[in-house]
């Protein structure tokens, strides 16, 4: 649920970044930087296409389409995220759908390597610790674009909290230190 939320917002920052281009480009890196390291470090733990990967990557696609998705009504466009993402949930276990019983089994050849483990598609031999793949997580960063077209009430906006701008700013360096010094945290107390 919290990753889920993280998606959607960062969906709806794509509406007020500078340049999505150097954004994208600077998580798929920092994505990039967390596969090395784990492979060095904590092999066990490698981390293939995690979160930062996901949302270079995500940004990234928003660039051409980004304005296809503003030019569609934004309740009708949140609505038809979130229903796609529902409906993509399962790839992985090889369906797409409602439920088990109100689904579409997908061909079986798609699972068969690693070719498209970023889509979702991957083999049972396939690991990552931290796995986002494009489908079905675009369809959440897609409402959460659609969102940011939300006439909202003005007393939601009107404030200005410098610490909250503060920590904006920065969010993609909290998001990167705050593994390593929770993990110190907790190795300290272990040892302790």
């Amino acid at each position: 649920m919290i990753c889920g939320v993280f998606i959607f917002i960062s969906g709806i920052c794509c509406s007020y970044s500078k340049n999505n281009l150097k954004r994208g480009l600077r998580l798929l890196l920092w994505g990039m930087v967390f596969t090395a390291v784990t492979a060095l470090a904590v092999p066990d733990l490698l981390i293939v296409f995690g979160l930062l990967h996901f949302m270079g990557l995500a940004v990234l696609l928003t660039i051409p389409l980004g304005k296809y998705l503003h030019k569609m009504p934004p309740f009708i466009g949140v609505a038809a995220g979130l229903l796609l993402f529902w409906i993509t949930y399962h790839l992985q276990l090889g369906w797409i759908g409602f439920s088990p019983q109100y689904s579409i089994e997908l061909p079986s050849f798609l699972f068969q390597n690693n070719w498209l483990f970023f889509l979702g598609f991957h083999d049972s031999h396939f690991y990552s610790s931290d796995y986002f793949p494009l489908i079905p997580y675009i369809f959440l960063f897609w409402a959460g674009v659609c969102f940011s077209g939300v006439s909202l009430p003005r007393w939601t906006t009107v404030s200005h909290s410098k610490v909250l701008a503060f920590l904006g700013r920065k969010s993609l360096w909290i998001y990167l230190l705050h593994q390593p010094i929770l993990y110190l945290i907790l190795y300290v107390i272990f040892k302790v």
